[in-house]
Parts: C-alpha cells; sequence; structure tokens
C-alpha cells in the first residue's frame, strides 16, 4: 500500500480489507520482516493480518540489549551527530537520527557510559525505520576492542539485572 502524503500525515491508517501489508516485528532476539495480507480491520486502529511461515530475519541478536539513555557521538568525512541512545547491546544501539544517515555508512562512535572510559570503535547503520515521527537508526558495532565490547556487555547485564 503507498500513501501520498496527505495520507502519511493523517493520525491513522486505513487498511482495507485483502490488502498486502509488510510487517515488522521486534523482539530482544531478532527482527523479522514478512509480507502479509490484512483479513479484517477492527476500528481505526486494529488490524487482523494472516501470519505465513516464510519471513526474513534482519537481524539476530547476539548480545544482550537493554533500553539505556547515554551519549554516543558518531563522525565521518561528511557528518558528527550527538545523540542518546534508546537501547544498548555489545552488538551496536539504536538512536533517533535524521535523514543523513544512510544504510550502509560507516562512522568512528565514542560511546559515554558512566563509571566507564569512552567506549571507542567504528560502526555502520544498519536499518532505519520510522517510527512515531522520529526516524530511529540500528547502528551496529563492527569494529572495537575486545575489552571495551566486553564492558559494553557486562554493562548491559548489570542494568538488565538491576532492573
Amino acid at each position: 500500500m503507498v500513501l501520498d502524503e496527505e495520507e502519511k500525515s493523517s493520525a491513522a491508517y486505513r487498511f482495507e480489507e485483502g490488502a498486502e501489508a509488510e510487517m515488522t516485528i521486534y523482539s530482544p532476539n531478532r527482527v523479522i520482516k514478512l509480507n502479509s495480507i490484512v483479513i479484517e480491520t477492527i476500528g481505526t486502529r486494529e488490524v487482523c493480518m494472516e501470519l505465513h511461515d516464510e519471513y526474513d530475519i534482519i537481524q539476530r541478536r547476539r548480545y544482550v540489549r537493554t533500553k539505556a539513555s547515554y551519549s554516543i557521538e558518531l563522525k565521518s568525512e561528511t557528518l558528527m551527530f550527538k545523540a542518546q541512545t534508546l537501547n544498548l547491546g555489545g552488538g551496536g544501539v539504536c538512536f533517533v537520527g535524521n535523514n543523513s544517515f544512510e544504510i550502509g555508512q560507516k562512522f568512528e562512535f565514542k560511546l559515554l557510559l558512566p563509571n566507564f572510559n569512552d567506549i571507542e570503535g567504528e560502526g555502520i547503520v544498519i536499518n532505519k525505520l520510522e517510527a512515531n515521527g522520529d526516524l530511529l537508526i540500528m547502528f551496529n558495532f563492527v569494529e572495537m576492542e575486545k575489552d571495551a565490547r566486553n564492558k559494553v556487555i557486562r554493562f548491559c547485564f548489570e542494568k538488565e539485572f538491576n532492573a
């Protein structure tokens, strides 16, 4: 279903029965995308969709991920950006970004965690998704010292354990 600008600005979308739709499911372990068909619409915000056995796993989480709001600084040849993380794991972070970010784009990063020296390395944008008017950027840590990654993993375990 392709929406024009007026439809995109609407608070609710109306999915017609029989329409094709792409669904993205986020779980602690993975991100799954699947194509489906709308079976029934209930009101303006509930949709019943057909589920298939065929789907694409976009990302399988290798590390514990926790909700966390910490500063991250990204730098490339053409862009410098500071953000607050939405979640954090040993494999990467998610943060609110803007249209300057492209999938596959590489950055040097500096993650500022409490009680640790700055965590530095290189990473890549692996996905971007619009949600609630924000552009969420999924950023994967590609190059970083093993000790630094272990600090992030330990930090996430401790945060989850104390929650």
